[in-house]
């Protein structure tokens, strides 16, 4: 069964709190559907119409984790953890496509190896982490040597490079020639890695999660030929970057308890837009 909260700005409404009412902050007139999971559930919210719905929430034992919509909007995928006896042992990884309004839910894949991390193209391909490398609608794209990165990779928006985490950088792979990639963002700290990385709707920028430690992420950008990174936020635990419609700003999750918005420019203050459990978030705009 499908729970509708109505959010009003300033107010407590079922454990959510919708921040856009601050007239200072760039999602004031905020529009689009978001969509976010926390652990066992998947939240879309209108952010025009302030209505969060729950489109689904799955068995005790399973965990919901990164969530992609499809590009017309109708339709998200997801993959789940789920867990044996003893929950530090991961039983089962699996993919599901869901309808937009949780009518509808149907298991992607049925191999019995994972597959996880699922990202949309423009054009419609998903592209998500096998057990042995990338895959795009079911066919092996780019192999990889050692563990599955646990990361979603990113599609630039003309669908000809998907980038990805690879053990602390950032990598690109030009899907005409998969042979080679060429690595946009290479960490030059030990210890720190590079990864959730997300094309700007224009293609000239990626942000992505600069990790230090378990506890200190922050939201990075660095232009997509490799040069002009540097840090949009600090100090907390911040993840899952997506881009506004116009480039101008990203959306984030910090300390997986609310959403937070920060423009791109220099300077730019960081906003508060939802106050709620959170663990990963997609937005359509």
């Amino acid at each position: 069964m499908v729970r509708v909260r109505t959010l009003v700005a300033g107010a407590l409404a079922g454990s959510a709190l919708f921040a856009c009412e601050n007239p200072g902050s760039p999602f004031a007139e905020a529009d689009g559907v978001l969509a976010y999971t926390d652990a066992g559930s998947i939240h879309v919210l209108d952010l025009a119409n302030r209505a969060d719905d729950v489109i689904h929430t799955a068995e005790a034992g399973t965990d919901i984790r990164n969530v992609t919509w499809a590009p017309d909007g109708t339709s998200l995928v997801f993959h789940t953890y789920e867990f044996g006896q003893h929950t530090q042992f991961v039983r089962q990884w699996k993919m599901y496509s869901i309808s937009a309004d949780g009518a509808g839910i149907s298991l992607m894949f049925d191999r019995g190896g994972p597959e996880i991390y699922p990202a949309y193209g423009p054009d419609g391909r998903l592209a998500y982490w096998g057990n042995d490398g990338l895959y795009i609608d079911g066919w092996a794209t780019y192999t990889t040597t050692g563990t599955v990165d646990q990361s979603a990779p990113t599609w630039s928006p003309d669908g000809r490079h998907i980038v990805f985490a690879s053990r602390s950088d950032l990598l690109r792979v030009t899907l005409a020639d998969t042979s080679e990639t060429e690595t946009i963002f290479e960490v030059d700290e030990i210890g720190s890695t590079a990864r959730d990385p997300a094309y700007s709707p224009d293609g000239t920028r990626l942000a992505f999660v600069r990790e230090f430690t378990a506890m200190l992420n922050e939201i990075w950008i660095v232009a997509t030929d490799g040069t002009e990174s540097r840090s949009l936020t600090e100090g907390h635990r911040d993840r899952h970057p997506v881009w506004s419609r116009d480039g101008s700003t990203i959306a984030f999750v910090r300390n997986e308890n609310s959403i937070y918005t920060i423009g791109i420019e220099p300077g730019s203050r960081i906003q508060i837009l939802l106050s709620h459990p959170v663990e990963h978030i997609a937005w359509v705009w």
